[in-house]
């Protein structure tokens, strides 16, 4: 569970750290460069998503198990069965629920129920649309079919007009329709508005608009993913607006421009279905003034430094926000433990709790452990050290008792087991001590370990004893 949360976490941080570098890139380029700077936003969305498949591959793996079972006979020598899948648990096996367990149910929950509500909203408001939509005239069929010759796409695209939208609109990503508003335009202005929409579908820009639209959802916790979606939408205006008016001259650009600012000024006969189209006249006023503009020619060493720049960042930010994520984990944890550990005589003194993250590999030899009498405890432990007893197998109904103490009560450490899966369970010390029963539900190899928590960098004595009951 708690990989789940630093996958979540890290990713968003680190696209946030992408977006931000993005943004600049696009401030000092002064839109220059939209087109360059529309792929970063397209690659950036495919890392929000990098969760996506992190979680799926994550709930494959932990809900899938083989077993492998060898047959011998006269007729084959040998045979290989494999099947099964055990039960998958997404919460602890605790009656106390890990703070980490309990965040990652709060966002699914609000990730379903965002999904679902935008999912609906867009099903309705688009049959409300085609409810109302009518075949376009000849005209415009075959400026549609010239378009596409031009553009070469083969895909088939039907064409509609309706009163009750503003702008053009292409929708449908199996099906794709180009929704054109109800009126009246010479065949100039139809064929410079039909380019626009059929450069998004050459784009793949109503895949990504989907996708988009899905990140929002999986980071609905992040405030940034939502001025990211507003940025990408506006970049994919601006790289259309700049290839339907490719090697236009200033006349041409003035009467596109025009045509832009005529139909924001239109008003449908529905305004419920307004808000469809983009209305944000910040939006517009860029877009004409990135199509009044003379196009510079392009210098390929920026976009090629550029480039360079965020591949070899791009690692650094990563690393950089997986360590932060876990840090934050970590002493969120420690934070409940400590509250769950204030008074001595209390019956939760020392709370279980679970740990799933991988098992360490840096840990010292803390020596055997014998499964008769009391195994005495005197063993000095690294300030944040781990170490680790050799594993024993026990069987189900088996109990370890661990009571230990230190020279100082403001000591701070973990006591615990691993199982033969790598998960922990485990108690924190309170004033220096540690007085715990594990029960073991589950034959199997387990392994008694000790994890250093002390900040201020001294070692830690343990003292006591350790029994084992089976």
């Amino acid at each position: 569970m708690s990989d789940l949360f630093v996958i979540l976490v890290s990713t968003s941080l680190c696209g946030d750290v992408i977006f931000g570098l993005t943004l600049l890139i696009k401030f000092l380029l002064s839109n220059k460069y939209s087109d360059f700077v529309y792929i970063l936003m397209k690659v950036i969305g495919i890392f929000f998503l990098l969760p996506v498949f992190a979680i799926s591959k994550y709930v494959i793996n932990d809900s899938s198990t083989y077993y492998k079972v060898n047959y011998q006979s006269e007729d084959f020598n040998y045979i290989q069965q494999i099947d099964g899948f055990k039960k998958l648990d997404l919460l602890p096996d605790s009656p106390y629920i890990s703070i980490v367990g309990i965040i990652i149910l709060i966002w699914f929950v609000v990730f379903v129920l965002f999904y679902m509500v935008g999912s609906i909203q867009g099903m309705l408001l688009i049959n409300k649309i085609m409810k109302r939509t009518t075949d376009c005239g000849v005209n415009q069929q075959l400026l549609l079919v010239e378009l596409k010759g031009q553009l070469r796409i083969k895909k088939d695209i039907k064409l509609y007009k309706s009163d009750i939208v503003q702008t053009p609109f292409l929708t449908g990503i199996f099906y794709p329709k180009i929704i054109l508003p109800n009126v009246s335009l010479s065949d100039e202005d139809w064929k410079l508005l039909m380019k626009h929409e059929l450069t998004h579908y050459k784009n793949h820009d109503l895949l990504f608009k989907n996708l988009i639209e899905l990140i929002q959802k999986i980071h609905w916790f992040n405030p940034f993913i939502f001025l990211y979606a507003k940025v990408f939408f506006e970049s994919s205006e601006l790289v259309c607006d700049q290839s339907t008016i490719k090697s236009a001259t200033a006349t041409e650009r003035a009467k596109y421009a025009n045509l832009l600012i005529q139909l924001a000024a239109e008003t449908p006969s529905n305004k419920a279905i307004a808000s469809f189209s983009n209305s944000d006249y910040k939006v517009l006023e860029r877009r004409i003034h990135n199509i009044m503009k003379k196009q510079s020619s392009k210098k390929k060493y920026v976009v090629a430094l550029t480039t360079m720049f965020l591949l070899l960042f791009c690692p650094i930010v990563s690393f950089a926000s997986t360590w932060g994520t876990m840090y934050l984990q970590d002493k969120l944890v420690t934070s409940i433990e400590e509250k769950n550990s204030i008074e001595e005589s209390a019956p939760t003194l020392f709370v279980e709790m679970n740990d799933y993250s991988a098992v360490s590999t840096d840990y010292a030899y803390a020596g055997n452990i014998g499964l008769r009498g009391i195994n005495q405890v005197d063993y000095v432990l690294s300030a944040t050290g781990e170490a680790h007893y050799q594993s024993i197998n026990l069987n189900s109904g088996s109990v370890i008792k661990i009571s230990l103490y230190t020279d100082e009560s403001s000591d701070k450490y973990r006591v615990g087991i691993i199982d033969e899966s790598g998960s922990k369970r485990y108690v924190s010390s309170n004033k220096g001590m540690v007085s715990k029963e594990f029960s073991i539900t589950e034959a199997g190899e387990y392994t008694i370990y000790f994890q250093g928590k002390n900040t201020n960098g001294q070692s830690i004595h343990l003292m006591g004893a350790i029994n084992i009951d089976y």
